[in-house]
């Protein structure tokens, strides 16, 4: 039993010798040489620095495309809003127009029943009477101001 004991402690401290030789020369974790922890070596650690290195990587490529899917977001709802508010501005700019030139219709049709009215009254002259006013004495029309061309 004894023999037992002694084999399984001679095979701990050659496997603890063995990885303190593998591992960077005095590379124990401080703090912790009683318990003879030893740091990884040289090749554990650049595997793990490029495991680290490729989940910064992957890391990194997701935030930058979060960032240009946010930014292309971003862009489509500002063009939407221009838009809408361009075709708002049409809207509303095609809409004054139409009022506009409807007043104006109806300014011109006011404009032609007071000028045939007054053509068609009867005309006192002081010396004889006539069937028509003449055009020079009703008044003008904004639709035949300035002669035309």
């Amino acid at each position: 039993m004894n023999d037992f004991l002694a084999h399984r402690i001679v095979r701990k401290i050659v496997f603890v010798g063995f990885v303190l030789l593998n591992s960077k020369a005095g590379a124990v974790a401080p703090g912790w040489e009683s318990t003879a922890i030893a740091l990884p070596s040289n090749a554990a650690q650049s595997m793990i620095i490029s495991w680290d290195s490729r989940a910064d990587d992957r890391r990194y490529e997701q935030r930058r495309y979060e960032q240009q899917r946010y930014e292309q977001q971003r862009y489509e709802q500002q063009r939407y809003e221009r838009r809408r508010a361009e075709r708002l501005y049409d809207e509303k700019r095609s809409q004054t127009q139409r009022d506009a030139a409807q007043r104006s219709n109806e300014k011109r049709a006011a404009e032609r029943r007071q000028n045939a009215q007054c053509l068609n009254q009867p005309y006192w002259d002081g010396q004889q009477w006539y069937a028509q006013t003449p055009e020079a004495l009703c008044p003008g029309t904004s639709y035949d101001a300035g002669g035309g061309y």
